[in-house]
């Protein structure tokens, strides 16, 4: 994620660094005098500017009341992290936020919004090995704070229908899918987060192998994106949206009941825990 240094366009990434170097330097502060204004280490104050690592949403605010930019590094930071999402997963993560009702399958992982830290870490060092750690994350930080749509007053109504594979998938450490486990017990008890798992032993169904993201939005409207392997096709045609409803509505009759659902993510975890 290092700042670039040829002559492509730069990315919103690129110009945080640029803007809070520049103005740092107009009001004639060191580094060191930025950390005692801002109360950051210095050190992550020059990673920052060197492209190394975004800053987080405080420090983005804390930056935006010392120095009142015209370009709100929150605005930078929140722009930037969605320029670290797939192109064709990026229409439903900028409107996650927009969304009343959101529904998804996932037929192999956790979805995104119900990742872990350490789970979102190992799954995106493995799909993109070529990135370096400070971009790999730039991009965990990016996925873990889309799911504060859950802390608003009015978080969205969140329906998701998981493989059973996704739970028998794991990580390199017990303690990590403990965790996550865990995590998938926290969320579920709150009544606007549903999980249904669709148990192995009910054999093929119609949405083997891929991932899909359905969004509720505000004014009516309903936006859909179908992934598999790294390639995804995004949709807000009314016909194709409402065939994609029709399919996730089979997996939702052939997967279990939300409380038979949270007992076999409790089997798993007394597994994992047990394991360790």
């Amino acid at each position: 994620m290092d700042a670039r240094h040829d002559d492509s366009p730069p990315t919103t990434a690129g110009l945080i660094p640029q803007q809070l170097k520049n103005l740092r330097r107009t009001l004639d502060l060191s580094q060191r005098a930025l950390s005692a204004r801002i109360r950051y280490a210095p050190s992550h104050i020059a990673d920052v500017e060197r492209g190394r690592r975004l800053p987080s949403e405080d420090m983005a605010r804390a930056l935006d009341e010392l120095f009142a930019p015209p370009l709100p590094f929150t605005s930078l930071l929140a722009t930037a992290q969605s320029e670290l999402v797939a192109d064709y997963g990026r229409m439903i993560v900028q409107r996650e936020n927009d969304a009343v009702r959101i529904q998804a399958f996932t037929s192999s992982v956790i979805p995104g919004l119900l990742q872990t830290e350490e789970y979102a870490r190992e799954l995106l060092s493995k799909g993109l090995p070529r990135e370096s750690p400070e971009s790999i994350a730039a991009r965990v930080e990016a996925r873990m704070a889309r799911k504060k749509i859950f802390d608003r007053e009015d978080p969205p109504l969140y329906r998701v229908v998981m493989d059973e594979c996704a739970l028998m998938r794991r990580l390199a450490t017990n303690t990590a899918m403990c965790k996550q486990f865990r995590f998938l017990l926290d969320i579920a008890a709150h009544s606007h987060v549903t999980i249904q798992i669709l148990p192995v032993a009910r054999g093929i169904h119609a949405m083997q192998g891929g991932s899909l993201t359905v969004l509720s939005l505000h004014d009516g409207s309903t936006v859909a994106t179908v992934e598999s392997f790294k390639s995804g096709d995004p949709t807000d045609s009314p016909s194709r949206v409402s065939e994609l409803l029709e399919t996730l509505d089979t997996a939702k009759v052939d997967a279990l009941t939300p409380a038979d659902s949270l007992t076999v993510i409790q089997r798993y975890l007394e597994e994992c825990e047990n394991a360790a």
